[in-house]
């Protein structure tokens, strides 16, 4: 009989989840997708468009781009953001998809209208 040790595949499963869903809800809270539009714009541009502390735009920014909610184009301060086809076609602003966030920053519900 094979015995196998327990692993926290089911906690970190759930935390990483949990943890890319705030970036998303944070996102969409600041209007970032909006704010993008069709234009690329540096962290530091975002950053003043939404009021955001410079000390965390890149981490930020850069958690949406490894969440393929964004792409970045170029390395360092001079990088630009921008959406990616489905932000740009689903984002906020979209009638295609209903964002929600009810005021609760524990809460956000997207529902997909036909």
């Amino acid at each position: 009989m094979e015995t196998t040790s327990p692993t926290p595949d089911a906690i970190l499963q759930t935390a990483f989840a949990l943890w890319n869903s705030k970036v998303l809800l944070t996102a969409v809270t600041f209007d970032l997708f909006s704010t993008l539009g069709q234009h690329g714009l540096t962290g530091g541009e975002i950053g003043k468009k939404l009021g955001l502390h410079p000390r965390g735009i890149a981490d930020f920014l850069d958690a949406l781009v490894a969440m393929k909610f964004l792409e970045r184009d170029g390395d360092g301060a001079d990088s630009k953001y921008f959406n990616t086809p489905a932000t740009a076609l689903y984002g906020p602003e979209k009638p295609a998809l209903h964002w929600r966030n009810p005021g609760d920053a524990q809460c956000a519900a997207v529902q997909i209208l036909e």
